[in-house]
C-alpha cells in the first residue's frame, strides 16, 4: 500500500493536507480552469499528465511548420519546372509582345465531330484528330510553356518574362510571328487577364 504524504501546492485550494499521489491528480483535475489561466505558465492535465501552455504552443507550432513544409513540397512536385540556363551564355535582352492562350478549342483551332472527338477546327489538317494539350514539340502544355516564331527562336530556347516568370519555347501558332510570344495558362479566364502585353525579355537560345 503506498504511504500518504504531505504535499505543499500553491495551485490547490488548500496549502497542507494528506493525500496520494493518484489523489492529487485527481483533485488537479477538479481545479477551476479559469484561475489557472491567471498564471503566469497556466496547467492542464489530463490521466496521462501535466502539460504546460508553453509546451502545447511548441508542439502546435511545429505541426503547423511540417504542414506547411508539405504544402509546399505537393505544390512543387505538381507544377514545378526546372529550366537549365547556360552559365556562360548571357542573354539576350529583347522586348516583345507577349500574349496568352490555354488549351481550350478557340485558343488552340479546335472542335469536337459527331463523334465527341477533338479535331482541327480549320486549316489544311481541318477534321484531323487533334490532340489536346500537346504541344507541336510533343510536350504537354503546362505553365511555363511558350510559343513562338522558332525561326527566331527554336524549340528549347529558354526566357524570363516579368509578372510571368520562366519559360521554355515548345509550341507554335499560326499569328504568333517575329517579336511575338504566347504564354501557357491554365484557364482561358487567366489567359484573357493577361491580355497583350508588352515585356523585357530575358531570352536564352540553344546552341546546336
Amino acid at each position: 500500500m503506498m504511504d500518504n504524504k504531505i504535499i505543499s501546492d500553491p495551485r490547490c485550494r488548500s496549502s497542507n493536507y494528506f493525500v496520494s499521489p493518484i489523489a492529487l491528480q485527481i483533485e488537479y483535475q477538479r481545479i477551476n480552469v479559469n484561475r489557472m489561466k491567471t498564471l503566469n505558465n497556466p496547467i492542464y492535465i489530463n490521466p496521462v499528465g501535466i502539460y504546460s501552455r508553453s509546451s502545447a504552443s511548441i508542439c502546435g507550432f511545429i505541426k503547423v511548420l511540417f504542414l506547411g513544409l508539405f504544402v509546399v513540397v505537393l505544390s512543387g512536385c505538381a507544377t514545378g519546372r526546372r529550366y537549365r540556363v547556360p552559365r556562360n551564355q548571357k542573354p539576350e535582352v529583347i522586348h516583345m509582345e507577349t500574349t496568352g492562350y490555354c488549351k481550350c478549342g478557340k485558343c488552340c483551332g479546335w472542335k469536337r465531330n459527331w463523334k465527341f472527338q477533338p479535331v482541327v477546327a480549320y486549316g489544311p489538317t481541318k477534321g484531323q484528330p487533334k490532340a489536346v494539350g500537346i504541344t507541336a514539340s510533343g510536350t504537354k502544355a503546362d505553365w511555363g510553356t511558350i510559343a513562338a516564331d522558332t525561326r527566331h527562336y527554336p524549340f528549347g530556347t529558354i526566357m524570363f518574362i516579368p509578372d510571368y516568370g520562366w519559360g521554355r519555347v515548345e509550341d507554335i501558332g499560326g499569328g504568333i510571328k517575329g517579336m511575338h510570344i504566347d504564354l501557357y495558362f491554365p484557364t482561358h479566364r487567366k489567359a484573357l487577364e493577361w491580355g497583350r502585353e508588352w515585356k523585357t525579355v530575358k531570352v536564352w537560345k540553344t546552341r546546336h
